[in-house]
């Protein structure tokens, strides 16, 4: 070894190209008539829970999943949300993490399948019509990763 050159400097470069072999999709993003969000108005309706937003099947999702991930703002806590998918005949409720300020996100396991999923917004008394934005839509498969390839 040439004097003056740290073996750790040495590994680092190595441990760094090894990095993106260790990473992997994060998940798929949803789209919905190729539109990548989803913005909606919740009226105002009586205390029983009922469909205030339905957006049809997604467009195609070909790598199987079984994890729903939305991201987005509703203002309105009395809003909640399901997923479906086609011949499956039930629904999923996501559980939703409300801030303060609005902002969401919510999440949902099913079975896991390739295909498109079903969306719907429910509400029970909700307030004089909020507006809801779905920033985004990713569905992901839970299973463990491969193993790594050795490096």
């Amino acid at each position: 070894m040439r004097a003056g050159l740290n073996p750790a400097a040495l590994a680092l470069p190595l441990l760094l190209a090894a990095v993106p072999a260790l990473a992997q999709d994060a998940g798929r993003p949803v789209t919905f008539r190729a539109l990548p969000g989803l913005r909606f108005s919740v009226q105002r309706g009586a205390t029983a829970p009922r469909v205030v937003y339905d957006s049809g099947l997604s467009d195609p999702l070909p790598d199987a999943w079984d994890t729903v991930l939305i991201q987005g703002d509703l203002p309105d806590p009395a809003v909640s949300f399901q997923v479906s998918r086609p011949g499956a005949g039930a629904w999923t409720t996501l559980e939703v993490h409300r801030f303060p300020n609005g902002r969401f996100w919510a999440k949902a396991r099913t079975s896991e399948a390739a295909g498109p999923l079903r969306l719907r917004a429910l509400a029970a008394g909700a307030g004089p019509a909020p507006r809801v934005d779905v920033y985004g839509v990713t569905v992901f498969s839970s299973a463990a990763p491969p193993p790594a390839p050795a490096a």
